[in-house]
């Protein structure tokens, strides 16, 4: 009897504790998207072709077994050390005939490679060599060739070791670096081509000796190359400045001859052909530019042409199903497109896929229920909560990117922003469409090439406008913080960089809502003392004069509270450390770091719009918040933000109460909380009145137990004494 009230009390015990503290196994942060973002590769599994890895630019490998219908992050993606953030994979090739064998390399800059042997699902990273470039198998997947900062390594065993391959017969002046690329016969096995810039030279035996092939007609770099016909006699090359031709060899490289020319972009000038590929099932020719697909059904026919979607920007390459001659993909800056009628449309395949770099969020000053999210490739809105995103680039093929976008503080369809040619920009409804307004480096007398990083609007006159000037101050007579009282048609310098600047970067900006036309910005700037020197600047006037307040910040970031305290912080190569404050409204500062381990890198920060003391900062791996003006900062929860996952930007959105919503910007994408608890040294659950009443019944439950199980203990008990 007493056997059953203990299993029964243990059951019960189970129950009353799982609803006393709440489970955490639902996540902090949900994920809202945008989806898409810039695709670097594609890689269609020759043993499922409807199982696809798409390469993002930094948010690793993302996996759909549906055909592209859904993409999801690949659990398995390789990851740095420390904190463990995904590797940015640049190029990534499968063995033909042993497809669980694939080699991936990093990105430019991560000079490392890495290995799976099942189908991409894991990796280990090549610890035997540095693999920086191009890697390739040959047809019959007996060895992988994959270029180093020193030249071209062969590898038997699918990637586990490298030798290195000597160039015997190559030209002197060959080179044979990071920047080669490898192509190999899609017939046989022992034929590989090596191309650096110009020059290009073939091996017909797997790489023991080599043989220059003749230069192109142009004489210039080679963009793309390719192997038309399992004979490896026919070849097709494109340069990088091929004016619209595509150049033709029908003697394995000896000769060139222009296979086509006069092939157009949408605007009718001469196309720079980017990539070119080869339909094995039908033996189809394509060719891809800006803008535009080409195709011709073989060597000697005639050429079509066909415009790509305008939200298809900068194609970089081409791929073909295996099995369905009417199936093909794109891979884009603008992510993965897919055509699935032999490339007469093309469609966006990227739901699930979280490839954008969120750089900076921000949200409406006339309308607090949109946001903007500021990406590597251009700037988004959103006025549901995440649940849809906008671009609000102009979308034209010229000019189709936005950078820190500020929207007026009466007018919500009033925005000012930078454009991809760092000049500022204004549109008047809502970023449907834009106006290039003249930059500030164009004023009279001014010799130099600005660059406008960051646009500031007065919210009392939107006609008055302030400019951030980038670059070094001894070069550029151009660089500092221009005003504009005519909407941007004509711009007066109002603060030059102290002379010992050797750059001048203006980072970040913050309005004051205590004082209107009052606003603070954060400058990167460096010495030849000081790496990391940087700026807080403030303007009491609408931008016509400025103060100089504080310095010592790398990459400075600056916040406003409703109350009008502002916090100042900058990376771990500030010299002023951690984060700074002032409640004067900038003429004093102290240092407010209690509860940040230092040194850290202070990413961004921001301040509760209506609530003051509070606040909130994001470092790369981590968020602090303060309920007490800065007094001390504690740690939160990032569950659900994934592993790995780098925090770029934070938000609070506007509201009452205690509970904070926040939008993050990180590496894949936009993550929302209205629920991301502190995180306490020791946790300690807080307990409230449900929880109280539910803990009663647990001393109730242990009461009734007492009451069942003592007597017959005392009986043991007595009985032993006796």
């Amino acid at each position: 009897m007493v056997s059953r009230r203990l299993a029964l009390f243990h059951c019960a015990l189970i129950s009353i504790f799982a609803l006393a503290f709440p489970s955490h196994a639902d996540a902090d942060w949900v994920p809202l998207g945008p989806d898409g973002g810039r695709a670097e590769g594609l890689l269609i599994d020759a043993a499922d072709p409807d199982r696809l890895l798409l390469l993002s630019q930094t948010a690793g490998l993302f996996e759909s077994t549906d055909g592209a219908s859904t993409f999801a992050p690949l659990a398995g993606t390789p990851r740095g050390e420390g904190f463990g953030s995904a590797i940015r994979i640049g190029t990534i090739v499968q063995n033909p005939v042993a497809p669980d064998f694939i080699v991936a390399v990093g990105q430019f800059g991560t000079q490392r490679g890495w290995r799976s042997t099942d189908g991409g699902r894991n990796w280990t990273e090549i610890d035997t060599v540095e693999l920086v470039g191009d890697i390739a198998f040959n047809s019959d997947g007996s060895r992988a060739y994959g270029t180093t900062g020193d030249g071209l390594v062969l590898s038997l065993d699918n990637g586990l070791t490298w030798d290195p391959v000597p160039l015997t017969g190559a030209p002197p002046a060959f080179g044979s670096g990071s920047r080669s690329r490898i192509f190999t016969s899609p017939a046989l096995p022992d034929r590989v081509y090596l191309v650096n810039s110009g020059q290009m030279i073939r091996s017909e035996n797997g790489g023991t000796s080599w043989q220059p092939l003749a230069t192109l007609p142009s004489g210039f770099s080679v963009n793309d190359f390719a192997v038309v016909d399992d004979a490896g006699e026919t070849l097709l090359a494109v340069s990088t400045a091929s004016e619209g031709e595509i150049f033709a060899s029908a003697d394995n490289g000896a000769s060139w001859g222009i296979e086509t020319s006069g092939l157009i972009d949408p605007l009718g000038d001469p196309a720079e052909v980017d990539a070119l590929g080869l339909q094995r099932t039908t033996g189809a020719i394509f060719a891809l530019s800006e803008g535009r697909l080409h195709r011709s059904d073989g060597i000697g026919q005639p050429w079509s042409s066909s415009n790509l979607p305008t939200n298809l920007d900068l194609a970089d390459e081409l791929q073909f199903h295996p099995q369905d001659s009417a199936r093909m993909f794109i891979t884009a800056s603008s992510g993965l497109f897919g055509s699935a009628d032999g490339g007469s449309t093309w469609q966006p395949m990227i739901n699930g896929f979280r490839g954008h770099v969120i750089t900076e969020l921000s949200t409406s000053r006339a309308a607090p229920d949109t946001v903007f999210a500021d990406t590597s490739f251009t700037a988004f809105s959103t006025s549901d909560s995440g649940s849809t995103w906008a671009g609000i680039g102009p979308s034209t093929l010229l000019d189709d990117t936005v950078f820190k976008p500020i929207a007026s503080a009466t007018d919500p369809m009033t925005l000012d922003a930078v454009s991809v040619l760092n000049t500022p920009m204004r549109s008047t409804n809502g970023g449907a469409s834009w106006t290039l307004l003249p930059s500030p480096s164009d004023a009279p007398n001014q010799v130099g090439v600005g660059l406008t990083l960051l646009v500031w609007s007065d919210p009392r006159d939107d006609s008055t406008l302030v400019a951030g000037e980038w670059g070094p101050p001894s070069i550029f007579g151009i660089v500092g913080m221009y005003q504009s009282i005519d909407g941007g048609g004509s711009w007066t310098r109002r603060f030059a960089p102290p002379p010992d600047r050797l750059i001048f970067q203006p980072n970040s900006l913050a309005d004051d809502p205590t004082r209107p036309g009052t606003v603070f910005f954060g400058i990167h700037s460096r010495t030849e003392q000081a790496f990391t020197d940087g700026l807080v600047l403030r303007s009491t006037d609408g931008g016509a004069t400025f103060d100089n307040l504080i310095d010592g910040f790398a990459f400075a970031e600056v916040a406003v509270d409703s109350a009008g305290t502002v916090f100042a912080a900058g990376t771990n190569l500030s010299i002023r450390q951690g984060i700074w404050r002032s409640t004067d409204g900038g003429d004093s500062w102290e240092a407010v770091s209690n509860g940040i381990p230092l040194p850290t890198s202070i990413i961004d920060i921001d301040a509760h719009p209506t609530i003051p003391g509070r606040a909130v900062l994001s470092t790369l791996t981590d968020l602090y918040e303060t309920r007490d003006n800065g007094t001390s900062w504690q740690r939160m929860s990032r569950s659900g933000l994934g592993r790995g996952n780098v925090i770029r930007s934070i938000e609070i959105l506007p509201g009452t109460g205690e509970q904070l919503e926040l939008m993050a910007g990180t590496d894949s994408g936009v993550f929302y909380s209205n629920r991301a608890s502190l995180r306490p040294s020791i946790p300690v659950p807080i307990l409230g009145l449900g929880s109280l009443t539910i803990l009663a019944l647990l001393a109730l439950l242990l009461g009734l137990l007492a009451l069942t199980s003592q007597p017959g203990q005392h009986k043991r008990i007595e009985g032993k004494v006796k």
